[in-house]
This record gives C-alpha cells, structure tokens and sequence, in this order.
C-alpha cells in the first residue's frame, strides 16, 4: 500500500466521527472530484480510483439523507480509465442530491449554487479539517521519490474546482502555517515538495498514523543521507591523501636518483621525513610524524612535504 493509499484509509476509517465534519468531507470531495448537474435536475457525479472511497461516499449520503434511491455506485465494469486504474463513479440524482449537496454546503437553503468553502466549514477548525480530508482523498496524490530527506524525496499534489475553491482553500491552509502552490498553466492543481509542509498537511487532515510513518521515514532518510555524505566525504579524503603521498613519493624518489649525495644531501630534517615516508608509503601524514619522531604540526609537515616536491620538481628536467 503506498502513503497515499494509507492515508485515505486511515481517513475513511477512522478519522471521519462528527456528523458535520463528515458532510465537511463530502464536501471536499465533491469540491474536488465531483461534477454538478442543476439545469435538468439537481445531480452531481464523483468519479475517483478507489473503490472504498466511493463507498464511504454513498454510506455519508445515505445516512446523511435517510434515502437509497437515486443513489447509484458504477464500479470498475465501465470502460473508463485514470491513468491506466479503473474508475469507480458515485452518480446521486433527485432528492438526495439535494439534501446531500445542501447539507454540504454546496447549495445554498433556497437551492443556490454556492461558490467557494462553506463558511461553516470555513469557521470551524475540524470540518475545515475534514474538508481538506474529503479533498485529498478525491483528487490527492503523495509520492515519496529517492532524493534528499527534506526536498526532493517527497511531492504532494491535489486538484480544485475553481479559483474561488482553491483561493478560500489556500487562505485555511495558510491560517494553519500551510502552503501549497500552484504553477501559471495550472492553477487549480496545487502541490508541495518540502517534507515539513506535507508533513503538516497530513496531520492537518487527521491522518495522525500517517503522519508518524512520515517522521519516521524523514528520520531514517536522513540517517542514510547523513551517513551516504559522510562515506563521499571519507572516499574524498582518501583520494586525497592517496594523491598527495604519491606526489611525494615521487619527489622523493627523484631526488634519491638524481640529486648528487641522493637523499642524505638534505637538510636533517627533510632526510628524516623524506626516508619515513619512503619506508612507509601507505601510512597517514600524521602516522610519517609519529614514526619519524618528530614534534611537528600539522602544518609544519605539509609545509615540508612541499619543499620535497619542489626539490623534486625542480630534478625532472
């Protein structure tokens, strides 16, 4: 089951309690997945990949409504397809769509359409909440990629039906310390890459169980990030250190060869550490200092180590 599916799930069973946040979620869904018919009759059609959400949809109206008829579940038989899933329709036609939409918030008592959130859901924290909810669940999308722990690994994305949705969507968001953003040729398909922000909208939705899986998955992705640039980091290091004894490895073997006197007509102390590092090539700087006996610093070796190159540098031609 990937984190998206999760999420749903935990959602349809378990984060739906209160009569009003339930209808919160009808509405997000419809705000999100939904189509609205009124000039021939009221009626309005949710299509979605999921099975189960469909179903939770119908059992809202049908509880919500006290009616079945007029209620209709069109399942994976149909021809239709969504990237490559079958898609599942909920059509409601008649008085329980009616009912349905108005206690939703979508009609208005007279029978008006309403555009935007309903300000009851708009005013209360946890319908708020729900609405987000029903809107994920319907045209939500969260996939977690291989990248970095806090960018690049994790990408959120969902759907509106209008700007007018998606403005009073973002301003709830924002009053929660959310951000979601949308591109120019889109606007209505909103999304968010950063691990903090995905992280916060889960938990907004009431996805509690989801949300600790994230920080847990956050957790352990750093870790291996940590550990993956601390190994480049030691590799590099390595390369470097192998680099450089064999530029002085070579210095010093010209100067054996080449110099008159070879490597005793150096100065005390470049003999010392010149003979050390080629009785020892695969030691460490800090290993040639212990074993030549000498109290230098790091600093002093290096600056050392350079005479002996440019000694050898200067025998090569």
């Amino acid at each position: 089951m990937s984190i998206a599916e999760a999420i749903k799930t935990e959602i349809l069973f378990g984060g739906l309690k209160k009569t009003c946040c339930r209808l919160a979620f009808l509405s997000g869904a419809i705000r999100g997945a939904g189509s609205l018919t009124i000039s021939c009759g009221v009626g309005f059609v949710i299509e979605c990949t999921s099975e189960k959400l469909i179903e939770k949809f119908a059992e809202i109206i049908q509880e919500d409504t006290a009616l079945s008829e007029g209620i209709e579940v069109i399942g994976a038989g149909s021809a239709k397809k969504q990237s490559g899933k079958a898609v599942f329709v909920l059509k409601v036609e008649g008085a329980p769509a009616t009912e349905a939409l108005k206690n939703a918030g979508i009609l208005s008592p007279q029978g008006e359409l309403t555009n935007g959130i309903p300000n009851l859901v708009k005013q209360s924290a946890c319908c708020a909440g729900a609405f987000s909810a029903g809107l994920f669940c319907a045209s939500g999308s969260l996939f977690l990629k291989d990248g970095e722990a806090n960018s690049g690994g994790y990408f959120l994305e969902l759907s509106v039906a209008d700007d007018t949705v998606r403005n009073d969507f973002s301003e709830c968001l924002k009053q929660n310390g959310i951000i979601l953003k949308s591109r120019a040729e889109s606007p209505r398909r909103l999304y968010a890459k950063g691990f903090e922000t995905i992280a916060d909208f889960v938990q907004y939705i009431g996805a509690q169980k989801a949300f600790f899986e994230l920080q847990d998955l956050f957790l352990l992705r750093s870790a291996k990030n940590e550990a993956q640039r601390q190994s480049n980091c030691d590799t590099g290091n390595l390369a470097r250190a192998i680099d450089a004894s064999t530029k002085q490895l070579v210095a010093i073997n010209l100067i054996s060869k080449r110099m008159k006197g070879g490597l005793q007509a150096l100065p005390k102390d470049l003999y010392i550490l010149a003979k050390t590092r080629l009785e020892n090539p695969e030691s460490s700087s800090k290993e040639i200092v212990e074993l030549s006996n000498t109290a230098l610093t790091k600093s002093g070796f290096n600056h050392r180590m350079r005479r002996l190159i440019e000694i050898g540098e200067s025998l090569k031609s």
